[in-house]
């Protein structure tokens, strides 16, 4: 199953990408069993379905209730965390990210003329917007792209929907709002009636959007009990319990536990690792019953 880490997405299966873990375990000590392992995206998805089982205050961000007191339409978030309150006040949630678009020059203008920029985005208004601006022999690139980021800021459409930056050769588009990535979004150049440009129809999707952000300690603590399962090398359940939670006092989080055991706890219920425990906490799990 492929890993989808869309924040608040329908289909999400994960709250971390490989890449994310990856950089969270370079600045951890001992995470080796996960920097050598051969299934990473299988251990973050078992450790998703882990963290599921909990319940958090609040509710997912889909089900905000509207002001008619009604559940926004579907569809709805697959898992349960971006969260907030009933009355709609994030948890934790730092806000989504602003979709970066980049396209870089390359050429020599080799005869006088307009170069030609295309922007593309699904809510600008007037997209596609088809711009020229004239440039002179012997330009190089970045010249050109300082004349086409002037024209850009220069168009009020564009510059009320996007930030437009850059040095160099580089052209830079970023959102001046958080949205769902926007696979129409796009900045293309080319020849106009100039020669000489190395026209590119395709920019690249630097950051991609996202209309919400997961909190960090979910994310780690994620991670946290992907390691976990790695290191074990089986799923929560046949966990020993020295390797549960146990008696450590976290506050609100409560593990479920049987008297079947001499320490309480039996193999059934689900655990987890101290550390991805400690980052729960942060979040202030509702109890769970025992």
């Amino acid at each position: 199953m492929a890993l989808d880490a869309t924040a608040g997405g329908e289909n999400a299966n994960s709250y971390a990408t490989v890449a994310e873990a990856d950089a969270y375990f370079a600045m951890r000590l001992n995470s080796t069993t996960f920097d050598d392992s051969e299934v990473k995206e299988e251990a973050l998805l078992n450790a998703c379905l882990i963290l599921e089982q909990f319940d958090y205050i609040g509710i997912p961000v889909t089900d905000t209730p509207n002001e008619d007191g009604y559940n926004a339409a579907p569809p709805y978030q697959a898992l349960k965390w971006p969260r907030v309150t009933a009355n709609g006040e994030m948890i934790r949630n730092y806000g989504g990210t602003k979709q970066v678009e980049t396209a870089t020059i390359v050429g020599t203008v080799t005869g006088s003329g307009d170069a030609e920029v295309v922007v593309t985005a699904a809510g600008l208004a007037g997209s596609p917007i088809t711009l020229s601006g004239p440039v002179l022999d012997m330009d190089t690139a970045t010249q050109v792209a300082t004349k086409i980021r002037t024209a850009l800021n220069a168009n009020s459409d564009i510059a009320a929907f996007f930030t437009v930056g850059g040095s160099g050769t580089l052209i830079t588009l970023t959102a001046k709002t958080e949205a769902a990535n926007d696979s129409t979004m796009n900045l293309a150049y080319d020849n106009d009636t100039c020669a000489g440009l190395t026209g590119d129809s395709t920019s690249t999707d630097t950051t991609p959007g996202a209309l919400y952000a997961v909190p960090t300690p979910i994310k780690r603590a994620q991670c946290e009990t992907a390691l976990w399962l790695l290191q074990t090398g089986t799923d929560a359940g046949g966990i020993s319990g020295s390797e549960r939670l146990l008696g450590v006092d976290l506050g609100p989080i409560k593990l479920n536990y049987g008297a079947g055991d001499a320490g309480g706890f039996t193999t059934d219920p689900m655990g987890l690792p101290i550390q991805a425990a400690r980052f729960l906490k942060g979040l202030r799990l509702l109890a769970i019953a025992a």
